[in-house]
C-alpha cells in the first residue's frame, strides 16, 4: 500500500482532485501503468486508463494526496484518459517545474499489498516468475493478459512466508 503522508481515510473513492507536484530538477517520485493499449490489472478492470502505480517515499508525489491506484485524467491540461502508455508518459515528462494532475481517487484493489522481502547477500528470494508483454500469457482467467505472476515459490525461502504461486507482480 502507498505509505505516503497524505494516504488516509479521509481521501473518498470516486472524487476527482487537481493535485500539483513540485518537479523541480529531479523526477516527481511516482511510476505508472496502463493506458488505452495496455491493459493493467487489478487497476482499470472495467475501463481501461494511466493509473498511478508506484509513489517513492521520498518523492514529490509522496507529499501530495496521490494514491497508488488513482486513475490519472489530465497532465497539464491535458487530457490523457484515452491517451496511449506513451502520450501519458510524454505528459508527464514535459519540462516544467509543476505537473498539475486531475485524477480520480479510483477505490483501492482488494488484495492489493506493498511486499518487501528481506533475504541475506547472495541468497535468492526463491520464486519464479513468468508473463510480461514477451513472456507467455499463463493467466487462466484472461488468455489476453500480459501481467507478470509468479509461478513457483521454494520453501523455506525468504518469499514462502508472503507470496504464493499466482501472486500478480505489479512492480
Amino acid at each position: 500500500m502507498n505509505k505516503n503522508q497524505n494516504s488516509t481515510s479521509t481521501i473518498i473513492d470516486n472524487t476527482i482532485e487537481e493535485i500539483r507536484v513540485e518537479k523541480g530538477n529531479g523526477p516527481m517520485g511516482l511510476s505508472i501503468v496502463g493506458g488505452i493499449d495496455q491493459a493493467c490489472p487489478p487497476f482499470g478492470i472495467e475501463q481501461r486508463g494511466v493509473f498511478v502505480s508506484k509513489i517513492l517515499p521520498n518523492g514529490s508525489a509522496s507529499r501530495t494526496s496521490l494514491r497508488i491506484g488513482d486513475r490519472i485524467l489530465e497532465v497539464n491540461n491535458l487530457d490523457v484518459s484515452q491517451a496511449t502508455h506513451l502520450e501519458a508518459v510524454q505528459a508527464l515528462l514535459q519540462p516544467s517545474n509543476e505537473v498539475i494532475l486531475v485524477v480520480r481517487h479510483e477505490p483501492q484493489p482488494s488484495g492489493l499489498q506493498e511486499v518487501i522481502l528481506a533475504r541475506q547477500p547472495g541468497e535468492s528470494l526463491g520464486i519464479r516468475i513468468n508473463g510480461g508483454i514477451d513472456g507467455k500469457k499463463i493467466n487462466p482467467d484472461d488468455p489476453e493478459d500480459d501481467g507478470i505472476f509468479v509461478t513457483e515459490v521454494k520453501d523455506n525461502s525468504p518469499a514462502s512466508a508472503i507470496l504464493a504461486v499466482g501472486t500478480r507482480i505489479l512492480e
